[in-house]
């Protein structure tokens, strides 16, 4: 578990997961998931935000992960996923979201770009 820790105070140390408090969390979940760290240096893909009422929707990728944070009454909640196929599952299962509400997310998350 200090290891855990250890590398979730790391990864804050760099300047984007700093200034996006939980997403290292996140990210170091899928790392044990998966056996898989982000290299050194790597690639950050964000998409543009979206708002939703008082909300804000945050989709982007870190390397060959992907990431989802929810910002509620100014506070954000990332999940990170280990590919994009897990990504489109979380929002395929998610209760209460309207059929056309889900093609579009379906839809931007195929257009977070690979490279």
């Amino acid at each position: 578990m200090e290891m855990i820790h250890e590398r979730i105070d790391f990864l804050n140390q760099v300047a984007f997961f700093n200034e996006r408090k939980g997403l290292a969390q996140a990210i170091v979940y899928v790392e044990k998931k998966t056996g898989i760290k982000l290299p050194t240096e790597f690639k950050v893909t964000l998409m543009p935000s979206y708002k939703i009422g008082h909300n804000e929707v945050t989709l982007g990728r870190i390397h060959t992960y992907y990431f989802f944070g929810l910002e509620i009454h100014g506070i954000v909640n990332y999940q990170a996923f280990e590919n994009k196929k897990t990504l489109k599952l979380f929002f395929t299962q998610m209760e209460g979201l309207e059929r056309e509400d889900l093609a579009f997310w379906l839809r931007e998350i195929d257009d977070i770009p690979v490279k």
